[in-house]
């Protein structure tokens, strides 16, 4: 209950911003220090475990459910694959990637 109100809801505001940015390491971090500060562990034990038993996601589960969850239900604002060429493939329902170069 302490980690779900002082910690859970400020990490996930805007995760899917800043959850592949650089400082998230850091982020995770204080996770993994407000888990061990609830299952009363020391400093190098492992915190995997109590992940799980807590059913916490770590903060990259996190970051791609909170991903998944968006496209889900923002679907109609992606393109398939469809849409983009008129060959009918098994992968014409996927979404389409817009290529990194122009």
């Amino acid at each position: 209950m302490i980690y779900f109100s002082y910690f859970h809801s400020i990490v996930t505001y805007g995760i899917i911003f800043w959850g592949n940015s650089v400082h998230s390491q850091y982020v995770f971090k204080i996770q993994k220090r407000m888990i061990r500060l609830v299952a009363n562990l020391g400093v190098r034990d492992s915190c995997r475990c109590v992940f799980k038993e807590l059913t916490i996601l770590p903060l990259y589960s996190q970051y791609l459910y909170s991903l998944i969850l968006f496209v889900a239900k923002n679907r109609d604002l992606f393109q398939t694959n469809s849409v983009v060429h008129s060959v009918g493939t098994r992968y014409k329902n996927d979404f389409h990637l817009p290529p990194a170069r122009f």
